[in-house]
């Protein structure tokens, strides 16, 4: 008896449905066109996707080498501007000593033990002169105020030079 009626409900469906199963299938093939379609183009996004993220790990790779180059670059000028600024600031130091000792030479109070001769003695000043002094050691250099004054201004404006590069933020 079940299968009777199993048998008329069957018969039932396919009399009320089989008008609408066309279409009914034409949709299911239509849902799934359309799903694969979209699962298709899911797929290409991902391949782009994939394809992007190694050009722009290969563009920061790039720039990373480009900076490192860069840097190197610039430490390596910097280390040969102090290496130029060294040996010139030798060769000044040096002209600086020489044209020092020239003047000392020059301009010596009286002449240095080694050089004064055996029997010689210094002049008696002239009147009105005071003469030098006994406490001047040998080899002592006149040098005027205003030289003094020169060296002073020179030697405070060396030091804030100094101060001010030693205070600067390293730049690079």
């Amino acid at each position: 008896m079940t299968w009777l009626v199993v048998g008329r409900v069957m018969s039932w469906l396919r009399h009320v449905l089989a008008p609408a199963l066309l279409p009914i299938a034409a949709l299911l093939v239509l849902a799934l066109a359309v799903q694969t379609v979209r699962l298709h183009h899911a797929k290409a996004d991902l391949v782009r996707a994939k394809a992007d993220l190694v050009a722009i790990k290969d563009a920061q790779a790039t720039a990373t080498k480009q900076w490192q180059d860069a840097v190197q670059h610039q430490e390596a000028a910097s280390r040969m501007a102090a290496a130029v600024g060294e040996t010139e600031h030798g060769k000044e130091v040096d002209a600086a000593r020489a044209a020092g000792a020239a003047y000392a030479a020059t301009h010596r109070v009286c002449p240095s033990a080694a050089g004064r001769d055996a029997g010689s003695t210094p002049a008696a000043p002239a009147p009105g002169d005071p003469g030098i002094r006994e406490s001047v050691p040998d080899g002592s250099v006149v040098v005027s105020a205003g030289d003094v004054q020169a060296c002073s201004s020179t030697a405070a404006y060396a030091v804030a030079l100094h101060n001010w590069l030693v205070d600067q933020p390293n730049q690079q």
